[in-house]
């Protein structure tokens, strides 16, 4: 059974729909046709008289499905004028005689949570829209995103990342800020996935978008899929995207981030000779670290002393005191070392205190030797290494 309603969304306001023939069996005939001729008048702007009629008909009826249904009617011409308070006022009054059947009491309680939103009243839409969910699961999109909205405001992500992609999913080609909704939604919730899907869609329809192949990359790195990442941004960078210090560097880091640190490497050299990024201390240091992820001690090395050279480093002399030990220079790898604790600590605490007992062991520092391990056992990516080196001290130890 179809009544006369009208659904306001929070885009635009709907007008009356028209009397279905079916009306008639459950309102009397004069009521029908003057309700009909409401449908009329509102097509006309004709609100006054449409009003007068409505009111006239309330007078008259002693029927209650009747005065809901005309008190429903009466919230509607409201609506359209835009005037929420007395639309709020007629449709809680309609809802309040209790005599709507439950597909029209769910739909106007829909369209009553709307007016509340469209007046402003945010608390009393949410709850009621709250509730209103509740029993209709499955909203229609537009809903949904009304809901995801409501639910994204309140702070209640889970929700409305579940409304949003419902939407989206039901809809062939989802609105920008559709789209923008469920995007915001996936950082909020954390769910990266659900990001790069959107981001996805979203460059495949406007692949010169340069934000978007950068916010791709994050969402890829923020995923912990670096490889990922590190592809997007390149492909990024050879569409001429990445053209600032900052763009290239983070290329260039990604690669490292990516376990490719060798093309991150050649990218910096080739940048450094084309003046796009500038051989200050903190990029030298790098470079460096980049050729001493690749396995190029010697580049490495020559990097790390010209960034020194420029600015004293804990970083850059623990990474050449680890150089030095690599190539049994126990003495210049111990004076690296020294020098790096004097400025700060270790970054790389574990593998830093593991190497630096491996030198004092060499240099016969037993006892130092004993403490660097020790540390480097607290440390779960070097406990084992560590302990076996503590185990072996005792062995020896005269």
């Amino acid at each position: 059974m179809k009544l006369t309603q009208c659904i306001l969304s929070v885009f635009m306001v709907a007008t009356l729909g028209n009397i279905s023939p079916s009306f008639a069996d459950v309102v009397s005939k004069p009521v029908y046709y003057q309700l009909k001729k409401v449908d009329e008048l509102i097509t006309k702007k004709s609100y006054t008289e449409a009003e007068n009629i409505v009111q006239k008909a309330l007078n008259q009826t002693k029927n209650t499905y009747e005065k809901a249904v005309l008190l429903r009617s009466l919230s509607s011409i409201y609506s359209v004028q835009k005037n929420y308070p007395k639309a709020i006022e007629f449709l809680t009054n309609a809802l309040a005689i209790k005599s709507l059947p439950y597909e029209a009491t769910q739909k106007a309680q829909l369209s009553l949570g709307q007016f509340y939103l469209a007046n402003k009243e945010q608390d009393k839409a949410f709850q009621l829209l709250d509730a209103w969910y509740k029993h209709n699961p499955d909203p229609a999109p537009q809903t949904a995103i009304l809901l995801a909205n409501l639910y994204s405001q309140n702070k209640q992500y889970d929700k409305a990342t579940t409304l949003v992609k419902k939407a989206t999913s039901a809809t062939e080609n989802p609105p920008k800020s559709w789209t923008e909704l469920q995007l915001a939604l996936g950082y909020k919730t954390k769910d990266f996935q659900a990001a790069i899907v959107v981001l996805e869609k979203k460059l495949a329809k406007d692949p010169e978008n340069k934000d978007q192949w950068q916010q791709l990359s994050a969402a890829y790195h923020n995923a912990g899929n670096y490889t990922k990442a590190a592809a997007i941004k390149h492909l990024a960078y050879q569409r001429g995207f990445l053209t600032t210090e900052d763009e290239l560097l983070e290329l260039a880091k990604l690669f490292l981030y990516a376990n490719t640190p060798h093309k991150g490497a050649q990218f910096l050299e080739e940048w450094f000779l084309a003046k796009k990024v500038p051989e200050n201390a903190k990029n030298l240091e790098l470079l460096g670290a980049a050729w001493l992820s690749a396995k190029e001690p010697l580049a490495a090395k020559k990097y790390l002393e010209s960034a020194l050279a420029l600015a004293p480093s804990a970083s850059v002399y623990e990474k050449l005191a680890q150089i030095y030990a690599s190539d049994k220079k126990w003495q210049q790898a111990l004076e690296s070392f020294n020098a790096a604790l004097k400025l700060g600590v270790f970054s790389q605490q574990g593998r830093s205190q593991l190497i630096l007992g491996i030198t004092h062991y060499h240099l016969k520092n037993i006892s130092e030797a004993t403490i660097a391990f020790e540390l480097a056992s607290i440390y779960k990516e070097t406990a084992v290494s560590a302990q076996t080196w503590l185990n072996y001290l005792q062995e020896i130890k005269p």
